[in-house]
Order: structure tokens, then C-alpha cells, then sequence
């Protein structure tokens, strides 16, 4: 084996940019660089060392310059009575692929820092079973578990059974393609002080795999901070109330001690009962029948 090229199809001499006539009688080392051509050459004596069937991955010059990302497939070929003649190849462009899995594994390290930081408890879970398969750090700080401790244990050891009951039934009859919600829900961390959270729950696929991605948030606080605001809303309420009676009571007091007042100013002028308030009215009334106190000369009376 001479180490040149016997012949190639079409499509290699288009990926690599030169005519096929140009290419059949020459060596690796005249159509790549030479770091390339090096690894090419000592992959192809080692094959033919070994025989069988050889498979790598490389980076290979493009017809327009740029680099592709190629696996190749190699075998060892002879002739009727079984000495080597050469080597037969196929070349896979596979740089689409490794673009495409490069994003997946940037997508899962965004998802995995999102997991990882996010403040709510969150936990992966079997759609099966409800057995836990990942946790993020905040879901070990709040069930009072570790990460792994929480691995492969079941949801019922942490969430009251009654929650778990209509957790489960609102996913089985959820769309898959939404989300599902406990809004008050009660956990049970392993110090045994019951949290009361709210849960969100989803069907998602990673990979080929589908798993439950349930998220906890503690509400207690929320809840405590309410009944608070509840309260104070009704004192003020009440406070309110009990100022509008004030003013009321006192618009009646002073509705009450108006007359009272010109009462006990003009007490003493008024008479005892039976007697006449002036002695001139008491003789006129004497001397005369008809009498009236629209006679009486008030003026001029006198005590």
C-alpha cells in the first residue's frame, strides 16, 4: 500500500474542493495540512496493522475554508487471496449535529443553573411512581434533607396524603401540556414542623424521558402576613366606627344642653306653680273678668 488515493466519488471531491482526476495518485499530505494529514497517515497504518474496522472523529478543511467536524468509517480491503490492497473510507459531515447537540448541552447547563439556583423547592419526579429523581439545593433546605438523601424517596414521605391524593388526580387529568396547582398544600420535612406551601406541578420531557417538574413555595409567611393585615383592617374598621358614634353623641349632647341651658337661665324668673309671675297682673286679674296675657303690659310689670 502506497498511502494514495485509488479513487473517490463525487461528493468527496466536492467537500474537499478539487476535481476527481486531481485527486486519484495523490497522498494525504498533498490535499490536507500537514498536522492533519499526520493523524490521517499514522490512523491508516495502524489500521492496516491491526485490520478490522477503524471509526474517529476529526476536523476537516472545507472546499470554501472553514473546518468540518467529520466521523470516518475505514475498513481494510483485499484482494482474492486475501492480501491488503488498500483502504476503503466513507467520511460523515457531522458538523450539523455537533451544532445541534452543542446547543442542547448549553440549553441543559442553563437549565440546570436555573434548577440549581432557583429559590422555590423543587423536585423531578417519577409520573409513575412520584419517586424523586433530582432535587435542587432549595428543596433539601426546606424538606431538611440532603440532595442525595432525597434521591428515589417518595413524594408521600413529604407531602400529606390527602395533597398528594388531588395532586395526583389533577395531573391525570391535566392536558399535558399545562400546568397544575395546589394553591395550599401541607409538607411534612423531616424535623416533623408542617410547612404549608403552594405546588406547581408539569409534565416535561428531557431527552427521551418524561418526568413531573414540581416546584413547592412556602406560603406560610404570605398567610401570616394576611390574617395580620386582616386584622388591622378590622381594628381601623372599628376605630372608624367608634369615632362616628363619638361625633354622633356629641352632636346629640350639644342638641340636648341648648335648651337646658336657656332653661336654667330663665329658671328665676318663673314662679312656684299657682302663684302669678307679676303683683300688678295678679290686680289687674282681680279687677277685671276677661283678662288675658296678652293684656298684661310686660314692660311695666314688676315682681
Amino acid at each position: 500500500m502506497t498511502g494514495r488515493y485509488l479513487g473517490c466519488n463525487a461528493s468527496f471531491a466536492a467537500f474537499i474542493g478539487m476535481p476527481r482526476i486531481q485527486i486519484i495518485g495523490k497522498t494525504v499530505y498533498d490535499i490536507a495540512p500537514k498536522a492533519l494529514a499526520d493523524i490521517y497517515h499514522t490512523s491508516d497504518l495502524e489500521l492496516a496493522k491491526r485490520q478490522g474496522v477503524q471509526v474517529y472523529e476529526s476536523r476537516t478543511p472545507y472546499a470554501d475554508g472553514s473546518y468540518r467536524d467529520v466521523v470516518f468509517y475505514k475498513a481494510l480491503f483485499t484482494n482474492t487471496e486475501g492480501i491488503p490492497e488498500g483502504l476503503v473510507g466513507i467520511m460523515l459531515d457531522i458538523t450539523d449535529r455537533k451544532r445541534v447537540e452543542e446547543k442542547v448541552r448549553d440549553m441543559g447547563e442553563r437549565f440546570h443553573q436555573l434548577f440549581s439556583q432557583n429559590w422555590d423547592a423543587i423536585l423531578l419526579l417519577s409520573p409513575e411512581t412520584f419517586r424523586v429523581v433530582d432535587a435542587n439545593p432549595a428543596a433539601g433546605k426546606m424538606f431538611g434533607y440532603d440532595d442525595n438523601a432525597l434521591i428515589f424517596l417518595e413524594l408521600s414521605a413529604i407531602l400529606d396524603a390527602d395533597d398528594l391524593a388531588r395532586l395526583a388526580d389533577l395531573l391525570a387529568n391535566s392536558d399535558h401540556a399545562g400546568s397544575v396547582q395546589l394553591d395550599k398544600a401541607t409538607v411534612m420535612p423531616k424535623d416533623g414542623m408542617n410547612i404549608t406551601v403552594s405546588i406547581r406541578c408539569k409534565l416535561i420531557k428531557i431527552d427521551s424521558d418524561q418526568f413531573v417538574y414540581c416546584s413547592f413555595r412556602d406560603i406560610g409567611e404570605s398567610i401570616r402576613l394576611k390574617k395580620e393585615m386582616q386584622e388591622t383592617q378590622a381594628k381601623l374598621i372599628h376605630a372608624n366606627r367608634m369615632t362616628a358614634l363619638g361625633v354622633l353623641t356629641a352632636g346629640i349632647a350639644h342638641e340636648i344642653n341648648n335648651p337646658n341651658s336657656y332653661i336654667s337661665q330663665m329658671r328665676p324668673f318663673c314662679p312656684r306653680p299657682g302663684t302669678m309671675p307679676f303683683p300688678s297682673c295678679g290686680a289687674m286679674a282681680r279687677s277685671t273678668e276677661r283678662y288675658t296675657w296678652e293684656d298684661c303690659p310686660l314692660p311695666r310689670c314688676s315682681r
